[in-house]
């Protein structure tokens, strides 16, 4: 069985999945190999697997897989963190979209949940503010590890290279695109394509013990490009 969040951040699905208790495994960098030896794994127990697919599909070629029948009537459920648009999508895979439902809450409970919401950071680096981008990491620093943070600001910036392509609008969601400053679009991309190295092996040399992870991603996000 497949789920497909679309205009979902992380922190929503996960939030999902606790709230019906179930324990999951977060699968990256999938591809269709992968899904479907997942889907057809078969365990002693014939107990049913959870896993979360972080940033799959992105775009409208590997939504297709969606559609197959490995998938949708395999025993595991498979939630998918969707960066494509609904129209991208199989029509027979439309069906299992979760859709993204609007909450009426205090200001005072918004403000809450966005001091929770890791994804304050990419907002802020889709806004082309270096000082935003900056408050947002202290805001979240202590609430969220590096690994989280780093994580969402590397999303951040791999979308922002998607959204560059014109073919954008097919493979990104609007609710995304609609966030990205017109300014970033115009960004060298020699330039975001060596910053977005930079972020990625901060993650290397960090678990090498060759710089502390939180100020190197703070100094990456103080010279993020403009």
């Amino acid at each position: 069985m497949i789920s497909v969040f679309i205009n979902h951040t992380r922190d929503d699905i996960r939030a999902f999945l606790n709230k019906k208790k179930l324990a999951y495994k977060n699968i990256e960098n999938p591809d269709s190999v992968i899904l479907e030896d997942l889907a057809k794994q078969n365990n002693i127990f014939e107990s049913q697997n959870n896993y979360l697919i972080f940033e799959y599909p992105n775009n409208k070629d590997e939504a297709s897989i969606l559609s197959s029948d490995f998938l949708i009537n395999s025993p595991h459920n498979f939630y998918f963190e969707c960066l494509c648009a609904k129209t991208s999508l199989p029509k027979k895979a439309q069906d299992f979209v979760v859709q993204k439902t609007e909450e009426k809450n205090s200001a005072k409970n918004s403000k809450n949940k966005d001091a929770t919401n890791i994804f304050l950071l990419s907002e802020a680096f889709f806004s082309g503010d270096t000082k935003k981008t900056w408050l947002a990491f202290q805001r979240l620093k202590n609430i969220s590890s590096p690994e989280e943070l780093h994580g969402t600001y590397l999303w951040a910036i791999k979308t922002l290279s998607m959204a560059r392509d014109s073919g954008a609008k097919k493979t990104l969601s609007p609710f995304v695109l609609n966030k990205i400053s017109p300014s970033l679009i115009k960004l060298d991309k020699d330039t975001l394509n060596t910053y977005y190295k930079q972020v990625l092996f901060l993650s290397i040399d960090a678990h090498l013990g060759k710089i502390d992870f939180e100020k190197g991603l703070e100094k990456l996000i103080l010279q993020m490009p403009k």
